[in-house]
């Protein structure tokens, strides 16, 4: 709270020194405004000024980058993608998040977490490269488990996919070919509205169906019907929806969506992620999740099981991969850190 000069408190003696005057009060001669509501409207203003020239810009980088990426060889722009990486990391840019993440849960040395911040950077500029190339492109790739998203013919129903951000997601269904014939995927929308279009233009030629969170279960339980696969990432942080859970070894908020399918529709749950590795291939792992038939009880805490065995495989990808999760630059343990 300021206090007002003292000239200005001629002729207002029944006011305390110390208490501004309200809005509307004269002072002297002159009327004083509130300076902070004053400061506060033209903060706003200024920023919903610079929001949409600021989401432009974003999307006049991203589409010229993705032009680049259609004229340069594959080695090349992924070689451009890992430098970039590296010029971010020296720039510090999200590298406090990054850091106040992995010093929380503590799962490695500080000379090693070093080590790992380093090559996270250069592999997350490695992906991005990747992501803008143009989506009818099928990059060399070895999958496991391939047979585990086959339904077989008596089988009824459809499937559910757990991914993370982890590797590259959004070229799962390029890598993976013919095996999903109707993917449908429950994403967090992006902020910026112009590359929301894009990404989901480019999803729709790579045959993916959005789904949003707002009515992601709803929307899921009609697709299982259908016999789709439903794909839904669960290591973001979800707010106020999530549930406490165990994730990375610590309490912390997390997706319950999956483990309400999985409990409901009975269908059968599969985790999936891509890898890049230092030759340009991908390595694709497809396991099989244990579901609610391997629990014996089916009482309140039956789905609450459910979901921390769905957490233990993204925490497991995490901890033997550390470089690879883009979870790092994310808030995502906003519920029990400062950021």
């Amino acid at each position: 709270m300021s206090i007002a000069p003292e000239d200005s408190l001629q002729g207002t003696a029944s006011r305390p020194i110390g208490v501004l005057p309200e809005k509307g009060a004269v002072s002297g001669d002159r009327l004083l405004p509130p300076p902070q509501r004053r400061s506060r409207r033209a903060g706003r203003s200024w920023l919903r000024l610079w929001r949409p020239c600021r989401f432009l810009l974003e999307f006049l980088c991203l589409r010229l980058a993705a032009v680049l990426a259609s004229l340069l060889p594959r080695r090349v722009w992924l070689w451009l993608g890992a430098r970039t990486g590296d010029v971010l990391y020296l720039l510090g840019v999200y590298r406090r998040t990054v850091r106040r993440n992995m010093d929380y849960v503590a799962l490695w040395p500080p000379d090693e977490r070093r080590g790992i911040v380093r090559r996270l950077y250069r592999n997350m500029g490695r992906y991005a490269a990747e992501m803008l190339r143009p989506p009818g492109e099928t990059p060399p790739a070895v999958i496991e488990g391939r047979e585990l998203l086959r339904r077989p013919a008596d089988a009824g129903g459809g499937r559910l996919v757990l991914f993370a951000h982890m590797g590259n997601w959004e070229l799962l269904p390029v890598i993976l070919g013919d095996v999903p014939e109707r993917l449908q995927v429950v994403a967090k929308p992006m902020r910026n509205p112009l590359v929301q279009k894009w990404l989901q233009g480019r999803r729709r030629g790579l045959g993916i169906l959005p789904a949003q969170p707002r009515n992601a279960l709803r929307h899921c339980l009609r697709a299982i019907g259908e016999h789709d696969i439903v794909a839904i990432a669960i290591d973001q942080y979800p707010g106020r929806r999530g549930t406490p859970s165990t994730f990375l070894g610590r309490q912390t908020r997390t997706v319950r969506t999956s483990a309400g399918l999985a409990a409901r529709t009975g269908c059968p749950v599969v985790a999936v992620y891509a890898l890049l590795e230092a030759t340009g291939s991908y390595r694709v792992s497809i396991e099989s999740v244990p579901g609610q038939a391997a629990l014996p009880d089916r009482g309140p805490e039956w789905i609450t099981a459910i979901q921390q065995a769905h957490n233990d495989v993204v925490s497991r990808w995490v901890v033997d991969h550390p470089e690879h999760w883009f979870g790092w630059f994310h808030r995502r343990f906003k519920d029990a850190i400062v950021y």
